[in-house]
């Protein structure tokens, strides 16, 4: 499922943090749920960063229980290229 934002909560035309806003506000009940919340996961992510002179950055974020004990807290620093096979 793909679910994203109005024109409001997205994040383009507004700051960061009417974003960050809407996010908490509609991911945190699904992650407090057991009967969504159950061998689920969640990929949250942005689509750009800011600066168009340096490399893009995205952010992403796996959220929900079917995240591995072993790799909740961890970061994956390698940088991908969907140009690349």
């Amino acid at each position: 499922m793909f679910i994203t934002p109005n024109l409001i909560n997205d994040g383009h035309d507004t700051s960061v943090t009417t974003a960050g806003a809407w996010v908490s506000e509609f991911i945190t009940p699904l992650l407090d749920n057991p009967y969504f919340n159950n061998n689920t996961l969640i990929y949250l992510t942005f689509d750009e960063s800011h600066n168009y002179f340096a490399a893009n950055r995205v952010l992403g974020i796996l959220l929900g229980d079917a995240i591995p004990s072993s790799k909740v807290g961890s970061i994956d620093a390698t940088s991908y290229s969907k140009y690349t096979p």
